[in-house]
């Protein structure tokens, strides 16, 4: 065997940056975030880097993908308009691209969304709090019931975890 990176292949071939890659659950396909059109969006593709498929097509950036445990679904950050600011916002949507939600709507900055083992909820940060600082929300894996998990280093706050 050759040495943890001495074989390592480029899968992407196509100009641009090709970032932030996911492993779907069953190991078939790679969701990642590319700018090969000049747009930032959400991509998918075989893991030997073949069928490359957008997702996403938005003039905005689209980015930080991540699967839902059963690989139905994909959660990610769009920059979007929030009180007539650009920032970014939490959605989610097939693994085709079809029926896309948006999970938070409001003026902070939300980002960086994973789903739960089970798959029942989200974890996300956010500013949302006013705060100089990101702070850790959670919330069911339909948007409802937001709620603030961490909001400095250091300093949990506990709350209901029936969401999974």
């Amino acid at each position: 065997m050759a040495d943890d990176g001495s074989d390592a292949i480029a899968l992407t071939q196509a100009p641009g940056s090709h970032t932030l890659p996911k492993w779907s659950p069953d190991g078939s396909r790679i969701v990642f975030t590319s700018s090969r059109n000049g747009q930032t969006e959400i991509y998918t593709m075989k893991v030997d880097g073949t069928n490359p498929t957008r997702l996403t097509d938005d003039p905005r950036s689209d980015t930080m993908p991540a699967w839902s445990p059963d690989g139905e679904r994909i959660v990610w950050a769009a920059e979007r308009a929030g009180g007539g600011t650009p920032n970014f916002e939490i959605f989610t949507m097939k693994v085709d691209g079809t029926d896309i939600q948006q999970l938070t709507t409001n003026d902070a900055l939300d980002f960086s969304a994973d789903r739960s083992p089970g798959g029942g909820s989200i974890v996300f940060s956010s500013d949302r709090d006013g705060a100089q600082e990101m702070t850790i929300y959670k919330m069911r894996a339909d948007g409802s019931r937001k709620q603030l998990l961490a909001d400095r280093p250091g300093v949990g706050i506990t709350g209901d975890d029936t969401a999974g």
